[in-house]
């Protein structure tokens, strides 16, 4: 995924590589050199991190709803997480009342 991102990123621009894949990822160095993209791959975020997220999302100006693959009740936890024992698209949960 980190070389799709580094081909479809404009020049001069910034990959936050922000979740950890458990397999290999093969990237092409000269494909990042020759447009020159800055790659960093934060190990934590600081309180000031999701103080400020949390104020993009409440003004509207990101949205989460595309992160979002299923919604679940209570009920259906369990079962969510033994399919999340070997995950296949899910990506955020939501845990519904």
């Amino acid at each position: 995924m980190i070389q799709q991102c580094i081909e479809m990123a404009e020049k001069k621009s910034k990959i936050v590589v922000v979740g950890v894949c458990q397999e290999d990822d093969i990237i092409r160095p000269m494909d990042a050199t020759l447009k020159s993209l800055r790659i960093y791959f934060p190990f934590g975020y600081s309180v000031n991190d999701y103080g400020y997220i949390l104020n993009q999302l409440e003004n509207g100006k990101i949205s989460a709803k595309p992160l979002i693959s299923h919604r679940v009740s209570l009920d259906e936890l369990p079962a969510m997480f033994t399919a999340m024992r070997s995950p296949t698209d899910q990506i955020k949960v939501i845990v519904e009342p």
